[in-house]
């Protein structure tokens, strides 16, 4: 099974008494850096001329913003053809596609804006995005690379190829990468998280609890982040602490009953 997957997370689950399985990584949330572009005012695209590759592009941001995939592709189309170049149609339009769950047709437009446009920084993160989903490893660290190379400071892009390489089962480097974020920015709460899950997969179950703890003074709500100091409680022995934590989680995310239903279950009957 690959450890990178579209729509997955990085799913820990441990018992109180066996060391946590590699399961799949969490998909990252699509940064900011390649959501929906905008490089028009849409106020001031009403005085455009109709048929410029502006206007459609306008259009067919307004058309992604309403879920309306095919009009904005048709108007995406339109941009491309009139203008072969512009390599933020060609950005959006694979963001269309990337929406509709086609790997492949977004991978070959953001491989067509890169190449317009090699300093685009969304494109080139939107493309590794995509490589990673077609099992283009290499390619899309190399990607990554790349943008953080023109923007170091973005904790997102070392966040982002933390996850990589953890799919890739290079957890060393991995965990190199998840650090670095922290270092460009200790508030990244991603990346706080992120790390305890991998002090989780690692046994290191004290430093788990310390970067869980810090993703919950950042983001309170974040049940994933409950989820792994829980975990990482229980295999410690701090059973009442564990399941306190564990069904906090549960308050905020029943999704994640089945995964923490086993070692919950066990944790109530021994805190009676």
């Amino acid at each position: 099974m690959k450890r990178f997957a579209v729509a997955t997370v990085l799913s820990l689950a441990v018992g109180c008494t066996s060391a946590p399985p590699r399961q799949e990584p969490e998909q990252p949330p699509r940064d900011p850096a390649i959501a929906i572009v905008k490089t028009d005012n849409p106020k001031e695209a009403i005085h455009l001329p109709a048929a410029t590759p502006e206007i459609q592009l306008a259009s067919a941001q307004h058309a992604v913003a309403e879920g309306k995939y095919g009009e904005a592709r048709a108007s995406l189309d339109q941009a491309i053809g009139m203008r072969p170049d512009y390599a933020e149609a060609y950005l959006l339009r694979g963001n269309v596609a990337a929406l509709q769950g086609d790997s492949q047709v977004a991978y070959a437009d953001y491989d067509q804006a890169v190449r317009c446009r090699p300093d685009l920084l969304d494109a080139l993160v939107a493309r590794a995005q995509a490589e990673l989903a077609l099992d283009k490893f290499d390619e899309a660290v190399a990607d990554l690379d790349r943008a953080i190379v023109m923007a170091p400071k973005r904790a997102s892009l070392h966040y982002q190829k933390a996850l990589a390489l953890f799919a890739h089962k290079d957890d060393v480097k991995a965990l190199a990468a998840v650090n670095q974020a922290l270092v460009v920015d200790p508030t990244h709460e991603e990346s706080c998280r992120f790390r305890a899950q991998l002090d989780l997969f690692a046994k290191d179950y004290e430093k788990a609890i310390v970067d869980a703890t810090r993703a919950l003074e950042l983001t309170p709500t974040d049940a994933r982040a409950w989820a792994t100091r829980g975990k990482a409680r229980a295999m410690l022995g701090r059973k009442s602490d564990a399941k306190a934590d564990l069904e906090k989680a549960l308050v905020l995310d029943a999704s994640l009953t089945d995964e923490l239903r086993t070692t919950l279950e066990q944790l109530r009957r021994e805190t009676k």
